[in-house]
């Protein structure tokens, strides 16, 4: 099959979920008596619509090149969006959302959707495997005479070590595999960020005190 006639389809695949989605949205609206069996339904299609959006996201990169539309924004707000997810993301199981902006600066230069969509994927990651609490962070970071953007989350799981992170891992909340699409996509965003020749980096690790942490560095 022709990739681009593959990349429709999956196209077409999410478009689809994300009626899904939204239908059941309303469905658990209208019968909240019905939520037990309607939540994890709801979150199994918000998932699924999450990857099959990295995917294309790659594969435009790979078949076009993709290019960060970098524009004056404010990291706080950013992060505030991605606490929102991540607030949705553990509804109902025990984890609290933490959020710490008391580093950031102002604004920053960058491209707001990709880095939304990182964000999301680094929460995913972080929902599978924290035990109660899950901290957001953004701050402005001196690296050598420049300066960088950091957005962090950390989460107080098992922990892992950076070479781990990205191999493919038991989805808990989903009962599926984890395939290292979201740490690829996280990757590339970071990438497409670039300064007077610097490009953005992910770092991902182990926390001493316990846990994991992920770092989107911009330039």
């Amino acid at each position: 099959m022709h990739p681009g006639l593959s990349a429709l389809v999956v196209h077409d695949l999410k478009n689809r979920l994300a009626v899904h989605e939204q239908h059941l949205a309303e469905l658990l609206a209208a019968h909240p008596d019905l939520s037990t069996e309607l939540v994890p339904l709801r979150a199994d299609t918000a998932a699924l619509h999450r990857r099959l959006v990295a995917f294309l996201t790659l594969y435009r990169d790979d078949a076009h090149g993709l290019s960060a539309n970098e524009q004056e924004e404010d990291p706080a707000r950013v992060l505030a969006q991605a606490a929102r997810f991540a607030a949705s993301r553990v509804a109902g199981t025990g984890v609290s959302i933490e959020v710490d902006t008391a580093g950031a600066p102002s604004s920053w230069y960058f491209d707001a959707y990709l880095v939304g969509l990182a964000l999301e994927a680094a929460v995913d990651n972080a929902a599978r495997f924290a035990r109660g609490r899950i901290r957001l962070f953004v701050m402005e970071r001196d690296e050598g005479d420049a300066q960088q953007l950091v957005l962090g989350i950390d989460d107080d799981g098992p922990g892992l070590d950076a070479d781990v992170f990205a191999a493919s891992r038991p989805d808990t909340a989903h009962d599926a595999v984890s395939t290292g699409l979201g740490t690829e996509l996280c990757r590339t965003v970071a990438r497409l960020h670039e300064c007077d020749g610097r490009h953005g980096e992910v770092r991902l690790g182990s926390r001493p005190e316990g846990g994991a942490r992920f770092e989107m560095r911009l330039p």
